[in-house]
């Protein structure tokens, strides 16, 4: 079944070099690691192209080989992807569950890099259900062990997703210190596709402020480098991110030359999602423009592209901004069913302001209307009087969908206050343990500093010692060659006194008669 849907599959992505590369290893491949990596390579790359089914029979069939071979790692990084798949296609419990397979598995074998990965895509699944309070949890717990591994790479994608969560929560100066911390870290890096990101999230922060002139040098910042890297994925949100400056400052004209420029790259590269927002995003501009048949033409488009791609929240915003066309031209029964079918979707996902947007609209079709609506989809029609009435009943849900999300951005409000009194205790401990390392440190040089001292002052001392024993021995051996001249010379002239002495003796001795001879010579005469 696999080696069918590999060769069905490599006919579908003829034109794609890299999903055709890596079929053509898989065919050479044994029942080795490599071919693990291959497949789990394979899963990356469907996913990225939106075919989950494929991605997820790639990553089951890396952890089968995975548990044969007894490939602990390869079997990790197979459930991190199949999470990326669940986490994609909004399915977060499953996506959580995967993600912690893959953790406890890199945690038996040891390996901090895998670990601090998988954390991090556990709190991307929190952060995406907007649990940012457990979200910074898992982003900290990754980020500490990319700080002990030295992973700088990993530090500033950390360092973005925490930026990530204070955007969410519209806390902008917190958010654009992480994001220029990540900014000058992957610059030193030399990480070119990183800083294209970032710069693109420091330029939402300032389009979200409403300050369109930094935002649109960001936003050029990061095009430059997402053009030099040929990422047409960057490439396309990056251009109409631009186009939305530009429709916001009225100019319509530029905006739809971006956002044409846009949906092309969006539709080269096979990226539905991407797509029907653009769709969406022309249509708006067209219904600004007061030009609805165009507008409606690409909103119906969009619409259908979500639907097909499960993107609800932004088919719910398609349906709205149909239904809004429908009501100002007067077509109430058309607007009724855009309206009615856009609310039931936003409720199904917990949308509070889409439901909200809707019910506000409903009030107003009721309001407006100069012939007779259903109370809901299939219903009977109401008189004109019932119509009022229910114009009432959903001022009334408006209202308290409104206090509703009142509540919540109160809440959030205090989760934010929370978070960064939290951090901040965090962040002064982390300081406070950085300046008492740094003291230690510092203690360490220092000691370092006087042992080195210590040891050049003895050996001076040592040297000195030396210099003068060596002066002595030196003064020694001449004192020793000089006694010895002395004494040679002493004993010279001990020699030659004794000579003169000897000599002087046997002088005598020679000028002296014998005492026998004379006492001989006399006994001779007497005789």
């Amino acid at each position: 079944m696999l080696f069918g849907m590999l060769f069905s599959c490599c006919i579908y992505f003829s034109q794609d070099r890299t999903v055709d590369s890596l079929f053509s290893l898989l065919k050479k491949d044994k029942d080795d690691t490599s071919k693990v990596n291959h497949l789990n390579r394979l899963c990356i790359e469907y996913t990225n192209s939106n075919s989950f089914d494929s991605a997820l029979i790639f990553a089951k069939q890396a952890i089968v080989l995975g548990n044969k071979l007894n490939y602990p790692i390869g079997i990790a990084r197979a459930n991190g992807y199949m999470g990326d798949v669940y986490e994609y296609s909004g399915d977060y419990p499953k996506a959580i569950d995967h993600y912690n397979k893959a953790l406890k598995i890199a945690e038996d074998i040891k390996n901090k890099s895998e670990i601090a990965k998988q954390i991090f895509n556990i709190g991307i699944a929190y952060a995406d259900q907007s649990d940012y309070k457990t979200a910074l949890d898992y982003y900290l717990r990754s980020l500490k062990l990319d700080e002990e591994t030295g992973d700088k790479k990993g530090i500033s994608t950390r360092l973005n997703a925490i930026g990530n969560v204070y955007a969410d929560l519209s806390n902008f100066p917190k958010a654009l210190d992480y994001y220029f911390k990540a900014l000058k870290l992957n610059e030193e890096n030399g990480n070119k596709k990183n800083v294209g990101a970032v710069l693109g999230n420091i330029g939402i922060i300032y389009f979200d402020q409403a300050d369109y002139p930094k935002a649109l040098d960001y936003y050029s910042r990061a095009l430059k480098i997402k053009e030099e890297l040929n990422d047409k994925p960057g490439i396309c949100q990056t251009v109409g991110n631009i186009g939305s400056v530009y429709y916001y400052k009225a100019d319509y004209e530029t905006t739809l030359n971006y956002y044409f420029r846009a949906l092309k790259i969006a539709e080269e590269i096979g990226d539905r999602r991407e797509t029907g927002r653009i769709i969406a995003n022309i249509g708006s501009v067209y219904t600004d423009q007061k030009n609805y048949s165009k507008a409606l033409e690409f909103l119906v488009k969009a619409q259908k592209i979500a639907e097909e791609a499960g993107d609800k929240r932004s088919e719910a915003n398609i349906l709205n901004n149909i239904g809004n066309i429908h009501l100002i031209e007067g077509k109430y029964k058309n607007a009724f069913d855009f309206f009615y079918h856009g609310l039931a979707l936003s409720d199904s996902i917990g949308a509070l302001n889409n439901v909200k947007v809707f019910y506000q609209n409903l009030t107003r079709l009721y309001e407006t209307s100069t012939m007779q609506l259903p109370d809901s989809v299939g219903g009977k029609l109401l008189s004109m009087e019932k119509m009022r009435l229910r114009a009432l009943y959903f001022h009334k849900r408006y209202m308290e969908t409104n206090d509703s999300i009142f509540s919540v951005e109160n809440e959030k409000e205090l989760l934010r206050k929370e978070m960064n009194f939290e951090f901040e205790k965090k962040e002064v401990a982390t300081k406070a343990e950085q300046i008492k390392n740094e003291e230690l440190a510092k203690a360490e040089s220092k000691k370092q500093k006087i042992i080195i001292i210590s040891v050049v002052c003895c050996l001076l001392l040592v040297i000195g010692f030396a210099a003068f024993i060596l002066r002595a021995l030196r003064i020694t051996r001449k004192q020793k060659i000089l006694i010895e001249k002395q004494k040679k010379l002493v004993d010279e002239k001990q020699k030659e006194i004794l000579d003169s002495i000897y000599y002087a003796r046997r002088i005598q001795r020679a000028l002296i008669t014998n005492e026998k001879y004379i006492s001989k010579t006399l006994k001779r005469l007497i005789g």
